[in-house]
């Protein structure tokens, strides 16, 4: 900036006349400083890296393949199982926890046994008449334990839950006066799992 301010002065000194090519200087000098700092912030944003990456070694990859094989490993068990310390598979642990690698510790119950017979699929579409019928589904569906999981979905439908019941007249009462009857609901669809075939909790990791 101390550069252009000098050819401006030196400008401004040929006289008043000048008047033209003064103003076609001014105007690309700013066209340059813009377009100087456009590039800078591009390389910047490129530079900077995502708040929540980090590199993963093989040591990484072999604590999540055995605590998604066995969350209930104890420290010593899981640091003798990937060849590391338990202070330093501790660490380890805690950065992953960190940055949302590992999102939680939990128990996978056999919801047949515990009375759930019936899971079904449900595809939902909303009213977009009705002003924020999105945020006031999500809002109340929030609150139905009974929903395992939703998602909003591309097609026809809005939105596809995951729903389980003790058996189907439950199942019906749930979704004619728990989902059909919300005002921001126009039409639901569902279909009943018959057999399940494949569930996997975990995820595929690099070897």
């Amino acid at each position: 900036m101390e550069a252009a301010n000098e050819i401006y002065k030196k400008e401004t000194k040929k006289g008043k006349n000048n008047d033209f090519k003064l103003v076609k200087f001014i105007k690309d000098l700013i066209l340059n400083v813009l377009a100087a700092n456009s590039i800078t912030t591009i390389i910047l944003l490129n530079k900077a890296p995502s708040m929540n990456h980090i590199e993963l070694d093989s040591y990484d990859w072999r604590l999540l393949q055995a605590l998604q094989q066995n969350a209930r490993l104890s420290n010593v068990a899981l640091s003798e199982q990937v060849n590391l310390s338990p202070s330093q598979c501790s660490r380890r642990l805690q950065r992953l926890e960190q940055h949302n690698i590992i999102e939680s510790y939990f128990t996978q119950l056999n919801a047949n046994e515990l009375g759930y017979k019936v899971t079904a699929f449900i595809y939902v579409t909303l009213d977009k008449n009705i002003k924020n019928s999105d945020s006031e589904f999500k809002s109340t569906i929030a609150n139905m334990p009974q929903i395992l999981e939703c998602y909003s979905i591309s097609g026809d439908s809005d939105y596809w839950l995951k729903v389980i019941s003790e058996d189907l007249p439950s199942l019906s009462v749930f979704l004619n006066e728990s989902i059909s009857i919300l005002s921001s609901v126009k039409g639901i669809t569902s279909t009943v799992v018959l057999d399940k075939i494949k569930q996997v909790p975990s995820i595929p990791l690099p070897n």
